[in-house]
């Protein structure tokens, strides 16, 4: 706001001297423009008025912060390319803007600015504030800025808010350019040990964590000492991006990357254009279009993101379609009748509800929040025309037409405030937001663009400033549209970093979306956080590492006495994992919200019934449904087992026996078959055992207790095939007195191995008595007793060689007194109701004794 200097130029003399310059100043470390000791500006603008002191000049504007003063003064000040410039300001009572801008202007008409941020100066106290960058490096300017002649500047200006509406009442007492002055802070709170950080931290915790209590039962009880890991598998808080429909919607294989990326990273998306009026009516060219962008977001919907719907409306005349922009033009045309006019409107209320309705059929049932209306601030051709009003209606009816979709209104420059928490656009938007609400608009959240340079990068604490302001409506807030173009990339992940933790700190943020995330598609080339060959940026990686890791749940600990383990965990899904005894069992999907969440877990082993888990033996002894007992786990997740590990299962009967049910299995290890006594299903027979959806793997041993047994695999199910009896030596399917005896030849030889030790001996015959017939010594005829009937076998055959059936028990070929001793000794011996004779046994016994030695 120039175009009045020369009039307010006075005829001062503009030497050097006069501004206190020198020739061999310009070679010093600083270069003084002005100490303002009982002078002032050359000139004043825009109703800006100086007043003059000894020692300092006073800057006032009682209407707005547009205009400024200004010294007029040739100055060289290419010595100072690395120099900043250093002012000494007091912000007085009355000053309500949040910056000042000091702007050096060359022959060329280019000019440089520098921003300086007022917000938190304290009124009174004098501060001396240092450029965040060089001479060599404006921020802004006008014309060629970038290529400012430093040896020819002919002023320099200090200009007000431009835009703001408030006053401005500041006191400048020294104004100079030094190349040794330290570098300030990027931004207010950059210093790590900046007193926010602590803040954040806490909030943070409070907002975005609560605890988590596993408790580990088994059969028993509680269970202490069982290892318990927390995983986070996805944030319940939405972080997104911008992605370009083409590349999701096509089969192009230059865009896999793209979309490989999108899903490693993000959560959440917005349609970039697509979904813009004039793009959906397919105004932008062959890429844009409804299929297009409907097909994008099926994509994303497939693929679990939400998505954020942007925009319905966007008022300005350049973001309408043709047949909005030719209304516009009509209306707008000095000869166009009143009556005209007024039936124009009616049209644009026709093609704005024609719009509103078209749209929300189309991605019906794929959206997630939408952008009613975006940047009402500047875009207000159809306001203007329509009137305020309008824009609370556009609600009602985006409402209607999407029903359970929040409406947010959409708006910049309110974060991307160069500091200032309360600036005209901030105040303009709370204007906006308090309208629509008082017309009756059913808005569903406040949408806050950020899209930052270095010239209006806003420190966390002025952030979060703003960010109360807003939060005070009760809504949800979003980060909508999230960059930082500069070349700087270290300072762009610093605030990167920074920005996203006073977000995310902030309760009423429920997502934080940037816009774009690929330099070679986006809207600032420099911006993203993957350079154009997909190498990871400092501000793809600060990205990652908070969401990822600073903010990503992976902890672990152990369960107390109590059976109890308690861990903070971040808002969203987890995989809690229990480690007892060599077994995994995961839980999926625990979720976790702003309520402290319980788990109880039942481990697997021995258990029947369903889990809400996937399980790996890792080194254990899985045993299902407990000992002697028979049940199915079902279990909503995988079963895996590796090589160390071993699966115990029982079989009761062909009806009755151990099954596991997951939805994907994968074998190795050792499979361990229990059977009952007297159990003996015919050779081939085939036991379905485990069944998923998907079977790999196989076990690498299967051991049957009593059964000889081979592995087989019939598409998803695994099962045993029985190959026989353990000790049915003649193969006639029973285990009978002739095995018994086929055994006891065999000693020394390992063909008859019972016991698996290698060798034959009395330990096999042992084991094929007890365990394998599971009846007793001495029972002649296996019917699991001992009794007057075995007595009479052995009395028949006393004294004389014989086998097992005939009483000889120790497997030494003869019927002697010692079998007689056993057979006493286990007299009245039954697996079903014991038979009392013992006595009349011993007496037996002793007459046998007798007449031997008779």
């Amino acid at each position: 706001m120039i175009r009045n200097v020369h009039r307010h130029v006075s005829t001062m003399s503009v030497l050097a001297g006069v501004l206190g310059l020198s020739a061999g100043g310009a070679q010093s470390a600083e270069l003084t423009l002005s100490d303002f000791n009982g002078t002032g500006f050359t000139y004043t603008f825009d109703d800006f008025q100086q007043v003059t002191s000894a020692d300092s000049v006073r800057l006032i504007d009682t209407i707005n912060g547009w205009g400024g003063a200004g010294l007029v003064g040739a100055l060289d000040l290419s010595a100072f390319g690395d120099g900043r410039l250093v002012v000494d300001v007091t912000a007085n009572p009355a000053n309500l803007v949040d910056q000042f801008t000091i702007e050096l202007i060359d022959t060329h008409a280019n000019t440089g600015k520098w921003n300086f941020s007022t917000s938190g100066l304290v009124a009174g106290q004098p501060t001396q504030m240092v450029s965040a960058t060089t001479l060599n490096n404006p921020l802004d300017g006008i014309n060629e800025f970038f290529n400012l002649d430093l040896s020819n500047i002919e002023r320099w200006q200090l200009l007000g808010d431009f835009g703001s509406t408030r006053t401005v009442d500041l006191s400048f007492d020294h104004v100079a350019v030094s190349t040794t002055v330290p570098e300030p802070p990027a931004y207010p709170g950059a210093q790590p040990d900046a007193p926010w950080r602590a803040e954040a931290a806490a909030a943070i915790e409070q907002n975005r964590t609560s605890l988590l209590t596993v408790t580990v039962a088994a059969d028993t009880g509680v269970v202490n000492g069982a290892d318990v890991s927390v995983d986070m598998t996805e944030h319940a808080f939405r972080w997104g991006t911008a992605v370009q429909a083409r590349r999701l919607a096509g089969n192009n294989p230059a865009d896999a990357t793209y979309q490989q990326v999108l899903q490693e990273n993000f959560n959440t998306a917005t349609i970039e254009n697509a979904l813009k009026w004039p793009a959906f009516e397919g105004e932008w060219g062959p890429a844009f279009n409804q299929a297009t962008a409907v097909a994008a977001l099926d994509w994303l919907n497939d693929r679990d993101f939400d998505v954020r719907g942007h925009v319905q409306v966007w008022p300005g005349y350049d973001n309408l379609p043709g047949a909005v922009k030719t209304r516009l033009d009509e209306l707008n045309h000095p000869g166009t009748t009143n009556a005209r006019q007024d039936a124009i409107r009616a049209e644009l209320r026709t093609l704005i509800t024609q719009h509103i309705s078209e749209l929300a059929q189309a991605t019906a049932g794929r959206i997630a929040w939408w952008d009613m209306a975006n940047e009402t601030r500047v875009n207000r051709d159809l306001i203007e025309t329509l009137g305020e009003a309008e824009v609370a209606d556009w609600f009602v009816q985006g409402a209607a037409a999407n029903p359970g979709v929040p409406l947010y209104l959409n708006e910049y420059n309110i974060l991307a405030s160069a500091g200032g928490i309360n600036t005209s656009p901030q105040q303009i938007y709370a204007e906006q937001i308090q309208r629509v609400l008082d017309d009756g608009a059913p808005l569903g959240g406040i949408g806050l663009q950020s899209h930052f340079t270095e010239a209006n990068l806003t420190g966390p604490a002025e952030i979060k400033a703003i960010l109360d302001r807003f939060a005070a409506y009760g809504l949800p807030l979003h980060i909508t549209e999230f960059d930082f173009a500069t070349d700087n990339q270290d300072l762009q992940a610093q605030f990167t970093r920074d920005f996203m933790t006073i977000a995310f700190a902030h309760p009423q943020i429920e997502a934080f979306i940037g816009w774009g995330f690929w330099d070679n598609a986006h809207w600032r080339p420099n911006a993203g956080m993957f350079r154009d060959d997909w190498s990871i940026k400092p501000n793809g990686e600060a990205y990652r590492e908070l969401v990822f890791d600073q903010w990503w749940t992976d902890e672990q600990t152990t369960t107390h006495l109590d059976g109890t383990a308690t861990l903070r965990a971040f808002h969203g899904r987890h995989d809690v994992s229990v480690t007892h005894q060599g077994i995994i069992q995961q839980h999926h999907n625990v979720e976790v919200t702003n309520e402290d969440a319980q788990l109880l877990v039942q481990l697997v082993d021995g258990h029947a019934g369903t889990l809400d888990a996937s399980v790996t033996n890792l080194t254990g002894r899985l045993r299902v449904a407990g000992e002697n007992q028979t049940g199915s786990l079902i279990l909503a997740g995988d079963y895996v087992q590796l090589a160390n590990a071993t699966l115990v299962m029982d079989i009761q009967s062909l009806a009755s026996k151990d099954l596991i049910i997951a939805d994907a299995i994968t074998l190795d290890g050792s499979l361990e078959i229990t059977t009952p006594p007297g159990f003996w299903p015919a050779t081939g027979t085939q036991i379905s055992l485990l069944s998923g959806a998907a079977l790999s793997g196989e076990f690498t041993q299967i051991t049957g207790d009593r059964l000889l047994l081979e592995g087989f695999s019939q598409g998803s199910v695994f099962g045993v095939r029985v190959l026989g009896l353990i000790g049915d030596f003649n193969l006639d399917g029973t285990l009978t007195a002739d095995d018994i005896d086929l055994l006891t030849a065999g000693f020394g030889s390992a063909s008859f191995d019972v016991t698996g030790d290698g060798l034959t001996d009395h330990t096999d015959l042992e084991h094929m008595i007890l365990y394998l017939i599971a009846t007793t010594w001495a029972d002649t005829n296996l019917d699991q007793r001992v009794d007057l009937v075995d007595l009479s076998y052995l009395a028949t055959n006393f004294g004389m060689p014989g086998g097992w059936s005939q009483g000889d028990f120790n497997a030494d070929g003869i019927v002697d007194l010692i079998d007689l001793s056993r057979l006493a000794s286990n007299f009245g011996f039954s697996t079903n109701i014991p038979e009392p004779a013992a006595l009349t046994l011993l007496g037996l016994g002793l007459t046998l004794t007798k007449r031997q030695n008779a």
